[in-house]
């Protein structure tokens, strides 16, 4: 009976590390998306024109812009209450009915202007809500992933370090070699797969990758 319940809690253990490999997989996603999110195109400070500039506007214009601007960033979701799906719908749907008005209003064909000279330019409250909405992703997928490494530790199931330590067959499995000549060979340079143990057994053997001389490969 005690032996069929510890097959039992092994099973269990095994597919929550697929959970888990997930949730590795989502954090990376959302810190590649962090790192991606582009620059907003910022204006020039009047104290710091750009060479050959137009001429300033007047002070009306520049009030009227800053009105507009103000006004559409309000209508953007970006309240901290929100959740960031929720975020995510609310900037699309107001992102929709504006490109909807902005069709349905004639208007002459535009001339296709010279790239290189007039590049394309990001909307500083877009950036700012799609930045909000990718951090409260990233730092929820994150939560999550803490919480169930903390869970998977509370039960005895920890990493078996692979990285920089020598290849160990008794707990991990080579996919391969890389030459490498800043490490000894036979050493682990690349974990494709994360290994467990669950106390004194290999829950699932470390997939890596082993360093090769130069040498030794040709």
């Amino acid at each position: 009976q005690r032996m069929e319940q510890r097959k039992q809690q092994e099973a269990l253990l095994t597919d929550l590390l697929t959970v888990l490999d997930a949730l590795d997989r989502a954090v990376e996603h959302w810190q590649k998306a962090q790192a991606n999110v582009p620059a907003p195109n910022v204006p020039l400070q009047p104290d710091a024109p750009a060479p050959d500039a137009d001429p300033a506007p007047d002070d009306s214009a520049l009030v009227s812009d800053a009105g507009e601007e103000s006004a559409r960033a309000a209508s953007l979701p970006s309240s901290p209450q929100q959740s960031w799906w929720q975020q995510l719908w609310g900037w699309w749907n107001n992102r929709s009915i504006e490109l909807s008005r902005n069709h349905s209003v004639e208007q002459p064909s535009p001339v296709k202007a010279d790239s290189s000279s007039a590049p394309e330019t990001t909307n500083v409250a877009d950036v700012a809500n799609v930045a909000s909405i990718v951090t409260s992703a990233l730092d929820g997928t994150e939560l999550i992933r803490t919480t169930m490494a903390d869970i998977m530790t509370k039960h005895q199931v920890v990493p078996i370090p692979a990285v920089g330590q020598a290849f160990d067959p008794t707990v991990m499995r080579a996919l391969g070699q890389e030459v490498d000549e800043t490490v000894l060979p036979n050493t682990v340079v690349k974990e494709v797969v994360r290994g467990y143990r669950w106390n004194d057994k290999v829950l699932r053997e470390a997939q890596v990758m082993v360093a090769v001389s130069q040498s030794a490969q040709t």
